[in-house]
C-alpha cells in the first residue's frame, strides 16, 4: 500500500480514527476521509484533541473527523499487522488519549525550548 509522499499531500482526513502504540511509539490509525480507505500514520509528535488536529514526524498534518472509535479502527489495524505481529500494536483507550494528548504537548514545547536555546 503505497503512500504519497508528504509534499504531494500533507494534509489528510482521517474518519473513524484511533491512537495506537506499537514499537514505532504512538501512531494515527483509521480511513482516510472521504475515500475511506486504510491508513497508518508515521508516529505522531502532535496531537491536539480540542482542535481535531494531529502532526506526524513526516510532517504531515492530519484532521481527525469526529470522536476516536477504538473498536471500529482496530479492523483498519488488524490489516496492517497481520503479517508484523513483532510490531505489538496497542489501541490507546478513550481514557489514556487526553493523558498521551498532554504529554505529546509538553514533549513540543520542551523541544522548541531546546531549539530556541
Amino acid at each position: 500500500m503505497s503512500v504519497p509522499s508528504v509534499s504531494v499531500e500533507p494534509r489528510v482526513r482521517l474518519a473513524v480514527w484511533a491512537l495506537l502504540r506499537d514499537i514505532h511509539g504512538y501512531r494515527l490509525v483509521g480511513r482516510r476521509h472521504p475515500e475511506l480507505s486504510p491508513r497508518l500514520s508515521s508516529p505522531v509528535e502532535r496531537l491536539d484533541l480540542a482542535a481535531g488536529e494531529a502532526v506526524t514526524e513526516s510532517g504531515r498534518r492530519y484532521t481527525l473527523i469526529g470522536q476516536p472509535d477504538p473498536e471500529l479502527a482496530a479492523g483498519v489495524m488488524a490489516m496492517f499487522y497481520q503479517w508484523h505481529p513483532f510490531a505489538d500494536p496497542v489501541l490507546v483507550s478513550l481514557e489514556e488519549l487526553p493523558r498521551i494528548a498532554e504529554e505529546m504537548a509538553v514533549a513540543a514545547q520542551m523541544a522548541q525550548a531546546l531549539r530556541d536555546m
